[in-house]
């Protein structure tokens, strides 16, 4: 069985050396097939410089593929928003695209500014030789120390209530410090896998949620129906398998929108960019987050009439939200970059609305 590691990133700093130790420490423990695929929105900037800086700090430890986002209505060359809006669906889709998997392997989904504490990938693997879908548990952490990939201090513990003492931190978790079966609510977007098979069938990661923020809650829902339906196990949390997200690493706070394209940078001064939430820095950004917030509810009554059963409250959908525009296609998209090294250009790209909201407003 073979395993695609598929990390999306749109920082300028995503701190790939301390992950790049982290996963080849891993990956030399097993006898298992690996790639990583490193699905990068700064390659539109800088290529070459950060190119270079992944192939020298990799240093040919592992086998990666390092590639910039398929193109997307709503962020780099192909945007038809004014701004950038980090399409995390999209990455994930391209990291699908180009892997070397097939469908009886397995996918991996992991964020930047992570690593891996030691045993993390043993735990994925035990849950592909066991029919299960799988999700570690994350740590958002302060002031993290690396040592040759092993992390060795941290404090701050969000989810804890903060402490200087790792091992105190670790011991405190909210959920059980055992496996056990989360269902689709733990399938998180940057520490899950699944079998390719399944998104297969089910056609990568729905696009439409491209900036509602549920495109990981929603592969989870559909995984595992599909799951059941097949009569797998479904889902499973493995806490042991412990990812430490930095929240502040060098002073660099997550929710980093540095990459900007040269025109927004024109546009909006210096202070407009500091690293926090870009909408809560950008007025421009802060607008269309409002119109995003206004929609909510219509978004909502559309994807719930689509997505449940209300009389037993029960999750049916596997497909794609229907709609005009999200026509994504996973395995067409895989036999057009086999064949020629293209991507497909987005649906109707002078007409798709982003989110719900038509594009002359944005």
């Amino acid at each position: 069985m073979k395993y695609s590691v598929i990390m999306k990133t749109a920082r300028k700093e995503p701190h790939f050396e301390p992950f790049f130790d982290s996963y080849a420490n891993e990956v030399e423990k097993y006898d298992e097939e690996f790639e990583l695929i490193i699905v990068d929105a700064f390659l539109w900037y800088e290529e070459e410089k950060r190119r270079n800086e992944v192939k020298e700090l990799i240093n040919d430890r592992f086998e990666y593929i390092h590639i910039e986002p398929k193109p997307s209505n709503w962020c780099g060359p192909h945007k038809k928003t004014q701004v950038n809006f980090f399409d995390g669906s999209g990455a994930v889709n391209t990291g699908l695209i180009v892997c070397n998997g097939g469908e009886d392997d397995y996918i991996l989904i992991v964020d930047d500014c992570m690593v891996m504490c030691p045993g993390y990938l043993s735990w994925f693997i035990y849950a592909s030789k066991n029919n299960m879908s799988a999700s570690a548990g994350i740590i958002w952490v302060k002031n993290l120390v690396v040592d040759n990939g092993i992390p060795i201090n941290f404090d701050d513990h969000s989810l804890m209530g903060g402490s200087a003492d790792p091992d105190e931190s670790i011991t405190k978790m909210e959920y059980p410090l055992v496996m056990h079966h989360g269902g689709a609510g733990v399938f998180l977007g940057g520490c899950s896998g699944t079998f390719f098979g399944y998104l297969l069938e089910l056609n990568g990661w729905d696009e439409y949620t491209a900036r509602y923020g549920t495109e990981d809650c929603d592969t989870g829902c559909r995984v595992d129906v599909l799951s059941a339906k097949k009569g797998h196990k479904g889902i499973w949390r493995f806490p042991m398998a412990r990812i430490l997200e930095c929240s502040n690493w060098n002073d660099v706070e997550k929710g980093v929108y540095e990459w900007k394209d040269e025109s927004y940078r024109k546009e909006y001064p210096e202070e407009h960019y500091l690293p926090s939430r870009s909408w809560l820095s950008n007025p421009r950004a802060y607008q269309e987050r409002e119109l995003v917030q206004s929609i909510t509810d219509k978004f909502q009554e559309l994807y719930d009439k689509h997505s449940f059963d209300p009389e037993n409250d029960h999750w049916i959908r596997l497909d794609h939200m229907p709609c005009e525009w999200s026509k994504f296609d996973l395995i067409a998209a895989r036999e057009l970059y086999r064949s020629t090294g293209e991507f497909p250009e987005p649906n109707f790209m002078d007409k798709c609305p982003f989110s719900g909201i038509p594009l002359e407003e944005l």
